[in-house]
């Protein structure tokens, strides 16, 4: 690749609106029923004040939890017409067209965020700046669920859609757990049809949620040394 920026570059001028393209015709009442980041969000038992999406498409998952919960849900996409077509449906949700690697909310300003299926199709170079706009914005005791591929050895596959891109497959949580002010609480892998049966390692997802507290981060004592 040329550039760090490249795939970004692709979405923001174009391919972020042929995916959506591609995806809004969707029945929303069944990705309601069958999304694993709202049933994960019911397990948790989590009913967060502050709801940010990144890669938030038109804002239908916003939607239900701020149906659901009456949280302040704020969401952002590199489609425009993704944002224009949420902006009308659902006049609740604050959307903005933007990018992860620079996330247009203050410090410590959000309690829960979403990262949706949107991690494999950013570029390799950006993504320690993601993991500290994320942490940045993320309150302390805050939630965090990320929704996508999932292998124990990362690689890469052409995307299929655009010539040039490429999907890159790992566990994404990783960007996060390294550091011992996040937790992985909870991790479900399955496949990207969302049926419990595994039939292609390529098509394999998982959806995690991981919780920031750097108050429990570090012992004060330690109870062994090295």
């Amino acid at each position: 690749m040329n550039s760090n920026k490249e795939q970004k570059d692709m979405f923001i001028n174009g391919e972020g609106d042929a995916w959506y393209s591609r995806n809004s015709n969707l029945d929303i009442e069944s990705r309601v029923i069958n999304d694993p980041i709202l049933k994960l969000m019911d397990t948790l038992g989590v009913k967060p004040s502050s709801v940010l999406e990144v890669g938030s498409a038109e804002g239908w998952r916003l939607n239900e939890i701020y149906n659901r919960h009456g949280s302040a849900c704020t969401g952002f996409d590199p489609s425009s017409k993704a944002i224009e077509a949420g902006k009308k449906l659902y006049p609740n949700i604050k959307l903005n067209v933007a990018t992860a690697d620079e996330i247009p909310h203050d410090d410590d300003s959000q309690d829960f965020i979403i990262i949706g299926f949107c991690l494999y199709l950013c570029d390799r170079g950006e993504l320690f700046k993601i993991a500290n706009e994320i942490d940045r914005v993320l309150k302390d005791d805050g939630y965090l669920i990320i929704l996508d591929f999932y292998t124990k050895t990362p690689y890469k596959n052409e995307y299929s859609h655009k010539e040039g891109v490429f999907s890159y497959k790992m566990n994404y949580s990783n960007m996060f757990t390294w550091n011992p002010s996040y937790q992985l609480l909870i991790q479900q892998v399955m496949n990207h049809d969302l049926s419990g049966y595994i039939s292609n390692k390529d098509d394999q997802i998982s959806v995690s949620c991981i919780r920031k507290s750097s108050e429990e981060a570090y012992m004060k004592t330690p109870e062994y040394t090295v």
